[in-house]
């Protein structure tokens, strides 16, 4: 048997026998499983159980090589969700695309897209791909926004994630490090709803980064420099989609917030699940909209690479403008 230690979410199964060790991490469930034994989510949206893990996907397959314990965050198993894994036509095909464009020196890639499109997990679906021919890291944007002190000084605490709350000097002044040596990025987490110094990175210079997230710039015309990325790749969805994973991740941090009272989400366990959900709404509604439709959405046009995310999942690259 091996023990798997599991972040323990509402929408979220495990086949196996439930253990008590000996220090278990704070808000996981221990599990002991079989050899072959498989994981499986279901819908947190629809609270029933779907053998098809809406797109198809199965989280994980416990097999031989397999060490204990195994970590499987919460965010492991969306990251599964999420995505077909990276050898699928989609991924796969941007990542050969990324490879066939690469010049000499570091190699910057800028992924946006709406908030909750996928952009985290589609890069690190990408490095995963490009390797071992290239050395690939991801980087977040969220790290350059201010902080909320600073937005809050500033008056722009509610406008989190538009353009004018990153620092995008900083973000330039990092880039250009980095074609020439390590360069410093900062954090920032989702649990504390902050930039968390503990969190920043040093970076030696990759083959390839892939620095996702907003707060991007539309690409200079003609050659870039080096403070800004070579390649802008856009990933595209239909609202009423991105709606939906808002409310849904917003529900599942929600969940795991029950056993995390430092979390920025714990603020809201007082609400029922329909107020839950009809907040999540109205924040999509007159904050993540408009971000999307006035700052966000105009990249599209500017950008390099086009990639559309359909309902379920799937990726095709739709515009391919390097040609």
């Amino acid at each position: 048997m091996i023990t798997l230690w599991v972040k323990k979410a509402t929408g979220f199964h495990l086949r196996g026998t439930p253990v008590s060790p000996e220090t278990p991490p704070s808000g996981h469930l221990a599990v002991d499983v079989g050899r072959g034994t498989v994981l499986w989510c279901y819908s947190v949206r629809s609270g029933l159980s779907n053998d098809k893990l809406l797109s198809g996907v199965v989280f994980a397959q416990v097999d031989a090589g397999v060490q204990t314990p195994e970590w499987y965050s919460e965010q492991d198993i969306m990251d599964q969700i999420a995505f077909p894994s990276a050898g699928a036509s989609g991924v796969g095909q941007l990542a050969k695309r990324l490879a066939e464009l690469r010049g000499e020196g570091v190699h910057i890639v800028g992924l946006t897209g709406s908030v909750a499109s996928g952009k985290s997990t589609l890069a690190a679906h990408l490095v995963e791909a490009l390797a071992p021919a290239c050395r690939a890291q991801t980087i977040s944007t969220d790290g350059f926004l201010f902080s909320n002190a600073e937005l809050e000084r500033r008056g722009l605490l509610d406008r989190k994630g538009f353009p004018e709350t990153y620092d995008r000097a900083g973000m330039a002044r990092a880039l250009t490090d980095l074609r020439t040596g390590p360069a410093f990025f900062p954090g920032y987490s989702h649990d504390i709803y902050d930039v968390d110094p503990a969190l920043g990175r040093t970076l030696p210079p990759p083959d390839v980064l892939i620095l996702e997230g907003l707060g991007h710039a539309a690409p200079s015309p003609g050659l870039r420099g080096d403070s800004e990325p070579d390649l802008l790749v856009y990933l595209d969805a239909a609202p009423d989609d991105l709606e939906a994973w808002y409310v849904e991740r917003f529900r599942r941090l929600w969940n795991a917030a029950e056993h995390d009272p430092t979390s920025f989400y714990a603020r809201f366990r007082h609400m029922s699940p329909a107020e839950l959900e009809a907040f999540a709404r109205q924040v999509w509604r007159e904050i993540n909209l408009p971000n999307l439709t006035n700052h966000i959405a105009p990249l599209r046009a500017a950008a390099d690479l086009v990639v559309a995310k359909r309902a379920d999942h799937s990726l095709v690259v739709m515009e391919d403008r390097t040609v």
